[in-house]
């Protein structure tokens, strides 16, 4: 940066600058820093290569991002507006909230597909769904479960549901392939194996369908070349997760509904771009749903959580602590409500990483219903999977941190050569 010239300046309605310059051994483009003016201050906002010629055709680079930044500038303006007439919040809840568990089998009921969008690791919401697969009334209205799992995942599944004995080594196997050191997603693992005590005394089974994009090349790969390679491929996860349900349910013989558990970023209904995809600038999964089976036919809900971004990261509370405010007056009682013509549902949608985003609109604009059950703070942590870890499977980690060249790297609370499956489970228990 310290080598480059600034070559060019431009100032768009006092509110959006870009600064153009260009490195004296590099003329191939130039670099942009844009700024955004944010009360009486100018502040960075991100970075971007303009492939240019010459300083005249950088216009074109300006038009198309001008009105954009400003429209995001807006946007956080109107983020920063709440409601202040509390009162309406807490007596929405009072006269409209339902028992979560009625709330959910009168939906399953209505809808072809309820999509519930949860925040992955959140044991209690799990304990929720493994309360709502038990009711005589899921069963008789519900008849596929969808789940982000990997789609090679489904031969596991299949057989685990066709044993006749509750063997978990297949749902093992399927954790194990998930992510490069497995996926310690305890809620989900109990889910799957009460299912099979469900279906135990069905006549007309509930089915499980993996619909994220094929993760098994995890145990297919063995250089780094082949792992670099499959690491470039770019797979609209949306896309594909929406098409496997909507296939799915047009080639099922079970004219049951549907509930599909998948993130919460996957959820929403609006045509906000996300990143949940794994192509720049993808559409929901939920909205995709809509798009294809009708709006109606699609119920999404959004589950309570913190304020956060998709990277993990928390930055407070939902609508800053409004909707905090209004369960507490509630008594902190488990609720679960339709969004429309709701209070809650006019506010404006401050979630992830696509609030910014001017088609985000409204909570009612992105999610049909909300489920609160417990006050933030209140919440226990989930266990930790430990029978993921084998010594086998330790091994097998360390393989595949090595094929992708990170075995230089502190995993665990140690480098690579030094973990053991002791070491991995004292670790999990001190974090």
């Amino acid at each position: 940066m310290l080598n480059s010239e600034i070559v060019k300046e431009v100032i768009y309605r006092d509110s959006v600058g870009f600064v153009f310059r260009r490195n004296a051994d590099d003329t191939s483009a130039y670099f942009v820093g844009i700024s955004v003016f944010e009360n009486g201050k100018w502040l960075g906002n991100g970075e971007g290569l303009c492939f240019a010629k010459n300083m005249d055709e950088t216009t074109q680079y300006i038009e198309n991002n001008m009105i954009k930044h400003l429209l995001k500038l807006r946007q956080y303006y109107r983020l920063k507006t709440y409601s202040t007439d509390t009162l309406a919040f807490v007596n929405y809840l009072k006269n409209n909230g339902k028992e979560p568990l009625v709330y959910l089998n009168e939906k399953l009921k209505n809808h072809k597909v309820v999509i519930f969008g949860e925040v992955h690791y959140r044991k209690i919401y799990w304990d929720l769904l493994r309360q709502l697969i038990k009711t005589p009334e899921f069963s008789a209205t519900t008849g596929t479960i969808f789940l982000e799992l990997s789609k090679d995942a489904q031969p596991y599944l299949d057989t685990f549901y066709q044993n006749k004995t509750k063997d978990p080594s297949p749902i093992i196997k399927i954790f194990q392939q998930e992510e490069l050191s497995g996926w310690n997603y305890r809620g989900m693992y109990d889910f799957l194996l009460d299912l099979w005590d469900v279906n135990r005394n069905l006549k007309n089974k509930i089915k499980v369908v993996a619909t994220d994009y094929q993760r098994e090349f995890y145990q297919k790969i063995t250089s780094k070349q082949q792992h670099d390679s499959i690491s470039r491929i770019r797979l609209d996860r949306n896309e594909i997760m929406a098409e496997t349900i909507v296939n799915t349910i047009n080639n099922s013989q079970d004219k049951r509904n549907s509930l599909f558990i998948v993130g919460c970023m996957h959820a929403y209904k609006s045509s906000a771009l996300q990143i949940g995809s794994l192509l720049i600038n993808g559409l929901s999964a939920g909205y995709l749903l809509s798009e294809k089976l009708g709006n109606d036919n699609v119920f999404s809900i959004f589950t309570h959580t913190a304020n956060g971004l998709n990277n993990g990261a928390i930055l407070g509370k939902i609508r800053n602590g409004l909707f905090d405010y209004a369960f507490a007056e509630n008594g902190n009682k488990p609720a679960a409500f339709d969004l429309k013509h709701s209070p809650f549902g006019k506010e404006m949608f401050d979630y992830g990483d696509i609030r910014f985003d001017i088609k985000t609109g409204t909570f009612a604009d992105n999610f049909d219903g909300y489920i609160f059950l417990q006050s933030l703070q209140d919440e226990v942590q989930d266990a930790p999977l430990y029978e993921l870890y084998t010594d086998e499977f330790v091994e097998e980690i360390k393989r595949r941190f090595k094929i992708a060249g990170l075995e230089k790297e502190t995993w665990f609370g140690v480098g690579n050569e030094c973990l053991t499956k002791d070491v991995l489970v004292d670790y999990l228990n001190k974090n």
